[in-house]
């Protein structure tokens, strides 16, 4: 055994945000017409909120956590204006990676 002391989470929406947020099997979320709007486009609109398009391709996603260190405490919530310096910070230290299709 490993004799980690695993922290326990003790907000009430946290466990329900973790416990709703677990899924299995394979999904797909499809659209017939997508349309993005952002400074590196031709039809950029300057006055219209900027958008991107993403599209993901994760396969043995199962497989790739077991072979990485997994959360044992410290849970806290990320303010969603610190959203993005905590993305860039992950990108950095490639804890998470992502490939242009």
């Amino acid at each position: 055994m490993s004799k980690q002391t695993l922290e326990l989470i003790t907000d009430p929406d946290m466990y329900l945000f973790i416990d709703m947020a677990k899924r299995g099997g394979m999904s797909f979320i499809g659209h017939r017409y997508a349309e993005a709007n952002n400074k590196y486009m031709e039809s950029f609109y300057p006055t219209k909120e900027s958008s991107y398009l993403m599209c993901f391709d994760a396969n043995s996603i199962y497989s790739w956590a077991m072979c990485n260190p997994l959360p044992v405490g410290k849970f806290k919530w990320i303010e969603i204006k610190k959203k993005g310096k905590f993305m860039s910070k992950m990108l950095k230290e490639k804890s998470i990676t992502f490939r242009r299709m």
